[in-house]
């Protein structure tokens, strides 16, 4: 199955959108960012899909032809975005400077298809209440390695960043949030720093990078790593890579593996030319949709569907409140209009007077008296078609009642009783068609 759908790119300057064809075999996916004021683009990226002259090495997207054969996945948003297991693997000195990958053992850790693959929204705001919590890793090299500055701390590529910013070491906020649509929950993000480069803010703790498009600074190195993994302030992922808060400086290389596992969605971002970080809401729309499969986990029923459910503690829970719901019921009866002054919406006609008594049970006897105790008349009914009696103001032998104050007492059998007061003021007797 294959379809022609169309990816909403950004040209590397982020200054326009334009739209090119994209092919799905058996996925369907649109891609998009959408910006809350379209003339302020702020965010850039570096595309890994394209080719460097100085140095000689290609995009940071090495692609997979086994898993990727028409590039799709390659070229998400002009390969701007990329699933994580199409990072490529640092097998230089100049890629090892400039990939978001961890190691090549860290792709074979990450699903090795994209059926498991997540569609998310990625929001980045200036609004402070909706930051995500997230520890915030170290893209620089230690020991002044391949002529570049020492990271702060002399903190290893991929570890914890040394930094604390009042959060707690190696921890900050992102600018936003990431939701995995398919499930609706909020998921983890976090980001990377090369804190070898101050200059382009890469020692503050902080996402922002610069508009730097140099090949190895690139805007400070500001990584970003959307995880499958339900939100929980980084708290699992700051465990595995610090050992509980034990180890900032060696933690095992399968917990870092463990964690680039997590992620499926990589961007290398740098702010555009002459733009302001945040100065636009942006949310940044990944989508993989994936076909119906046939998945019978059980025999029964031939592998249709089928549901079991039990009402035992619901009639407890009814039973133990029945006092209390027959109270409520009786509290819904009333008399409709009160008081009457005259007129009623009930009526038909100028001769036609008529109140209503409301919210009745099935069963329900109705006796009204003046307030000298003396009977007026009886209503009931036993039906449970309508919740309702209607009384034409007449005395049981059939003549119109006075204005004043009755007293009325609901006899509702099985349930209880209740007792109402109901004022009438009549209207004169119309002689018109007589």
């Amino acid at each position: 199955m294959s379809s022609n759908l169309s990816t909403l790119a950004r040209d590397e300057a982020g200054k326009r959108n334009i739209e090119t064809p994209a092919r799905f075999e058996g996925e369907y996916s649109i891609m998009s960012g959408i910006y809350a004021n379209p003339d302020n683009q702020w965010l850039s990226a570096i595309s890994g899909s394209r080719v460097n002259a100085t140095p000689s090495v290609g995009g940071w997207i090495e692609g997979n032809k086994g898993i990727d054969s028409l590039a799709v996945y390659s070229n998400v948003l002009g390969g701007t975005w990329a699933p994580y297991k199409l990072a490529r693997t640092n097998n230089n000195d100049n890629v090892s400077r400039t990939t978001p990958l961890l190691d090549a053992g860290s792709k074979s850790n990450a699903n090795s298809r994209f059926d498991s693959l997540g569609g998310y929204d990625i929001v980045f705001t200036s609004d402070t209440t909706k930051w995500s919590e997230c520890i915030v890793i170290e893209s620089g090299l230690p020991n002044a390695t391949f002529g570049e500055p020492a990271t702060e701390g002399n903190q290893k590529r991929f570890n914890i960043r040394k930094g604390n910013i009042g959060y707690g070491v190696g921890r900050s906020k992102f600018p936003g949030y990431a939701i995995n649509v398919e499930s609706g929950e909020r998921v983890n993000i976090f980001f990377a720093e090369a804190s070898s480069y101050p200059e382009e803010n890469g020692a503050d703790m902080k996402w922002n990078p610069s508009s730097n498009t140099d090949f190895f600074k690139r805007g400070g190195r500001h990584f970003i790593y959307v995880t499958r993994r339900k939100y929980d302030s980084c708290n699992e992922i700051y465990n595995l890579l610090t050992v509980n808060g034990t180890n900032f400086d060696n933690p095992p290389n399968t917990a870092r593996r463990a964690i680039m596992s997590m992620v499926d969605w990589v961007n290398v971002p740098i702010l555009a030319s002459g733009k302001t970080l945040l100065s636009s809401d942006l949310r940044v729309k990944l989508r993989v949709a994936k076909p119906y499969i046939a998945d019978v986990v059980t025999n029964n029923n031939g592998g249709i569907p089928y549901f079991t459910f039990n009402s035992l503690n619901t009639l407890k829970n009814a039973n133990s409140d029945l006092a209390k719901s027959k109270e409520a019921a009786l509290d819904l009866i009333n008399v409709v209009p009160n008081p009457y002054y005259a007129f009623s919406a009930y009526e038909q006609d100028r001769n036609d007077n008529r109140v209503r008594f409301t919210n009745l049970p099935a069963e329900a006897q109705i006796s009204i008296y003046t307030t000298s105790g003396m009977l007026v008349t009886r209503l009931s009914k036993s039906d449970e078609a309508t919740p309702y009696i209607e009384w034409d103001l007449r005395n049981s032998s059939r003549i119109p009642i006075a204005s004043g104050v009755y007293i009325i007492h609901v006899n509702c059998p099985g349930i209880g009783e209740r007792s109402l007061k109901w004022m009438a003021v009549m209207r004169p007797l119309d002689f018109t068609n007589f």
